[in-house]
């Protein structure tokens, strides 16, 4: 049975790539473009994922994530242009699972799309019964993802909860940060956010490099500008830092006419 995904974004050319390429993966998507449709599709059908935009009209995204807590615990990650940690806490405060940050690119959206689906589907495979976790006066529900200290229930974010459900049911075992972000954030490593050993990031990196060696045999691209930061560093590598971070790689045309645009650009600066 193919999962189904609401995608709600009021950039109906954002949608339009997301839904795109998710429906390439077999996936059904539904679309919303406002904070109340997005509320309305979720009360009608429970989705295996919510991918919600936080800029939304008549409902922001922080509001459609509280709301559609009160009567789902569907998976909801949240899209964002802003990068602020406050943003990205808020998203998780009012119950989102993950957050992704604009610009992204398309592999990222897909592999904690798959990430997140896969520990929602062994969830629900456990047995019924799933065990109470009792530590001291704490008891942890783990089938119900509840926590309560005494008779009073402590309100977790997914995140928090599955935290200590991990720490709870391994005593006496200490975890890393970087073990802890393996552990939860399935899709984490250090400094590729799309998974190393998955198909997505292998054939990511194997198109960098690709691209990679077109650019460097490039006449001019050897051409030293400056960076960022005032250090001199080759133009190709420039304009493989720039595409890396604002090409919004919907799929393959997208992604290489995007890359050719900024090319020209570069070069008319540097009169190559």
């Amino acid at each position: 049975m193919s999962k189904k995904i609401l995608v709600v974004d009021d950039e109906k050319l954002i949608v339009k790539g997301i839904r795109f390429s998710l429906e390439q993966e077999g996936m059904e998507v539904d679309c919303a473009y406002d904070g109340e449709e997005a509320l309305e599709y979720a009360r009608r059908c429970e989705y295996d994922l919510v991918l919600l935009d936080v800029m939304l009209p008549k409902l922001d995204g922080f509001q459609v994530c509280q709301q559609i807590r009160e009567f789902s615990d569907m998976p909801i990650v949240m899209l964002t242009a802003k990068s602020e940690d406050m943003d990205k806490i808020l998203g998780l405060e009012y119950g989102a699972d993950d957050y992704i940050t604009k610009p992204f690119n398309i592999l990222e959206v897909k592999a904690r799309i798959k990430a997140i689906m896969r520990r929602t589907a062994k969830r629900k495979e456990e047995p019924a019964g799933s065990p109470v976790l009792v530590k001291g006066n704490m008891k942890i529900d783990c089938e119900g993802r509840r926590v309560f200290i005494g008779e009073r229930e402590i309100n977790l974010t997914a995140k928090e909860f599955d935290v200590l459900e991990l720490l709870a049911m391994n005593p006496n075992k200490v975890y890393s940060r970087e073990n802890l972000l393996n552990l939860i954030y399935e899709h984490y490593t250090e400094n590729n956010p799309v998974e190393k050993n998955t198909v997505a990031g292998k054939a990511a990196k194997a198109k960098e490099k690709e691209l990679e060696e077109w650019l460097c045999g490039l006449d001019g691209m050897d051409r030293l500008v400056d960076d960022y930061v005032g250090d001199k560093i080759p133009l190709w590598e420039k304009i493989m830092d720039r595409q890396g971070t604002v090409c919004c790689a919907w799929e393959k045309t997208a992604f290489e006419e995007g890359l050719k645009v900024r090319i020209r650009l570069m070069m008319e600066v540097y009169s190559l």
